[in-house]
């Protein structure tokens, strides 16, 4: 069984955790003193679990008293993806941040991630603008938003 889990604070060993899943997964991962740095009160981390083992992560960039959400990370483990789980993932947390008083979600996604672009087309995000070598040379990007959560 899948659950949601709103992080409210971080310990040391879950920051280098998330470092280690963005380092493995992610194209431009965070230094680890960034993630030793993430101040949860501007951002809004969400883990998923599978029973109670850790199987992926999103962490949105939002601000007090603001109705956009800038999803910066999200992550399903490879063993656990082509099953539903990342779209039912991000569909339970525009449920929550939509709860937080969030309006509308914003990212930026590899032009070639396929799957994950389907799944954000799929929830009603839209593109609205192709960005050359946004992730380094030759690493485009589209930058979507779902304007009504």
């Amino acid at each position: 069984m899948t659950k949601i889990h709103r992080v409210e604070s971080l310990e040391n060993q879950e920051r280098i955790k998330l470092f280690e899943m963005d380092n493995d997964y992610f194209p431009l991962p965070w230094s680890i003193e960034s993630w030793r740095s993430l101040d949860l009160d501007s951002y809004s981390l969400f883990y998923l679990f599978n029973d109670k083992n850790l199987i992926g992560f999103a962490l949105f960039h939002t601000l007090e008293g603001d109705t956009l959400a800038h999803l910066l990370k999200i992550c399903v483990l490879p063993q656990y993806r082509g099953e539903g789980r990342g779209k039912a993932f991000l569909k339970g947390l525009l449920e929550r941040l939509s709860v937080l008083g969030l309006e509308k979600v914003f990212l930026e996604v590899d032009f070639e991630n396929f799957p994950a672009i389907a799944i954000y087309k799929d929830l009603g995000f839209e593109n609205v603008h192709y960005q050359e070598n946004y992730y380094g040379a030759g690493r485009h990007c589209f930058k979507m938003i779902l304007s009504s959560l």
